[in-house]
């Protein structure tokens, strides 16, 4: 990920990327899903570390919860319901 400025900080770009993905909490969305739809709405590229912590930060806020799988990776789901 790049340190140029954006007019919309990337967990905000993440955050509205997954509401949208899970259909307002409708449906669990995997991260790799996530990831693939934030770089082609953005146009930007996320490292796994750089998605991990941002997932990271997102679940401290109470925003989204994330369970592990064996497969397919974290299997994301939205908490707090976009208003």
């Amino acid at each position: 990920m790049s340190k140029t400025w954006r007019p919309l900080p990337v967990i905000n770009m993440v955050y509205e990327t997954i509401v949208e993905a899970t259909n307002n909490g409708e449906k669990p969305v995997l991260d790799e899903e996530i990831r693939v739809l934030v770089e082609n709405k953005y146009r930007i590229k996320l490292s796994d570390y750089d998605l991990a912590d941002i997932l990271v930060k997102l679940e401290i806020l109470g925003w989204i919860s994330t369970s592990s799988t064996a497969k397919e990776g974290l299997i994301i789901k939205l908490k707090r319901k976009a208003d």
